[in-house]
């Protein structure tokens, strides 16, 4: 027998079932309806790791001290006319020519010059894919505030009396330094840093 609660309407008819299931004492904590449990979403592993695991280990911060580096092998440069540079880096830089060296197999056409231990490739721009040169206009007027290749040399006399003769500016270094600089017919900007120690070694 089914008894209907005191604080209920008497004139509602209610079913056993629908009693024990709209009659639930409320703010009772058990018999509160269970909301659906949202999973846990777990940090990214890099997001949790701690101070002593995210110190670089001593194979990574060594980099690669390990590397034996002798120096610059060689430099690229694009030019757009090749017999023109030719003319300045052999006859006014007095560079040697090396381009028999250089692979025949290159789908691009160059030279080679050789300032002491240091090729300078000439890559001619607009040829096998190589853009063309970008320095011909737009660049400050002082090498040394701009792309530049240092290459070291015994005096400078030279090679100051040489471009002056060619017509060819340059501007000195802005820091007192025994420096010169200048730039080839395509803007590529160069610098001459005497080195007297150079004058001992034998030719």
């Amino acid at each position: 027998m089914f008894f209907v609660p005191a604080f209920s309407t008497p004139s509602v008819h209610r079913s056993a079932a629908s009693s024990r299931t709209h009659h639930r004492p409320p703010h009772h904590p058990s018999r509160l309806p269970l909301r659906p449990r949202t999973p846990s979403t777990s940090l990214p592993a890099p997001l949790r790791c701690s101070a002593s695991s995210a110190a670089p280990s001593s194979s990574t911060s060594a980099g690669a001290s390990s590397v034996v580096y002798g120096g610059i092998q060689h430099v690229g440069i694009l030019v757009s006319d090749l017999p023109n540079s030719l003319e300045f880096y052999l006859n006014t830089l007095g560079m040697q020519d090396d381009t028999q060296l250089r692979n025949p197999k290159l789908p691009f056409a160059g030279a080679f010059v050789r300032a002491g231990n240091t090729q300078i490739h000439l890559m001619v721009g607009n040829t096998g894919g190589v853009p063309l040169p970008s320095f011909s206009s737009g660049r400050p007027e002082h090498g040394g505030r701009d792309y530049h290749v240092a290459l070291a040399v015994n005096a400078l006399a030279p090679i100051r009396e040489a471009l002056t003769a060619r017509g060819i500016s340059y501007t000195m270094s802005k820091s007192g330094r025994a420096a010169l600089f200048c730039r080839d017919p395509d803007g590529n900007a160069l610098e001459f840093m005497e080195t007297p120690a150079l004058a001992e070694r034998p030719a």
